[in-house]
């Protein structure tokens, strides 16, 4: 499996399950701050999606996430 890096602008071309791009990893998961701060909804959730490819990618893929 292909890791990827979340540094730079590259970090940006992933979205949460709502297309925020304002997430971060959080216990082998992810954690959208838009989510909760401006719509209220679940912040948490298990893959985000390439913006470029539309696949769903899972924490396993990236670097430096627990």
């Amino acid at each position: 499996m292909e890791t990827r890096s979340l540094t730079g602008i590259e970090r940006h071309r992933y979205r949460c399950p709502h297309g925020h791009a304002n997430w971060e990893p959080r216990d082998g998961a992810f954690y959208c701050v838009t989510c909760l701060t401006r719509w209220g909804r679940d912040p948490y959730f298990r893959e985000l999606e390439d913006d470029r490819t539309g696949e769903e990618i899972g924490p396993e893929a990236f670097d430096g996430i627990e």
